[in-house]
C-alpha cells in the first residue's frame, strides 16, 4: 500500500473516531438528562415506555377501526335484522 493511500485511510479513521467520541458523549448526556427527568434507566427506560405507548396506540387504532366498521354496517339501510329488504 502506498504512503498517500495509507495517510488518507488514517485520516478517515481519525475523523470517524472523533465522530464516535462525539456521539458517545451526546448519548451519555442524553441518558443522564432522561434519568433526571424521571426515567430511572435512562434511554432504555424511555425506549420501553415508547414501545408500550406505540403498542397501546396500535391496539386503540384497531379497536377504533373495528368500531367504525360496525357503525357503518349499522347505518346501511338495506338490511333489517340481517335480512335484505326490497
Amino acid at each position: 500500500m502506498d504512503t498517500k493511500h495509507q495517510e488518507l485511510l488514517e485520516s478517515k479513521i481519525a475523523a470517524l473516531e472523533t465522530q464516535v467520541d462525539h456521539m458517545a458523549s451526546e448519548l451519555s448526556h442524553l441518558d443522564a438528562m432522561l434519568i433526571e427527568c424521571g426515567f430511572p434507566g435512562g434511554i432504555s427506560t424511555l425506549k420501553e415506555t415508547v414501545e408500550e405507548l406505540v403498542k397501546e396506540g396500535e391496539s386503540m387504532a384497531s379497536a377504533e377501526m373495528a368500531n367504525e366498521s360496525f357503525e357503518s354496517f349499522d347505518e346501511f339501510d338495506g338490511f333489517s335484522d340481517g335480512v335484505m329488504s326490497d
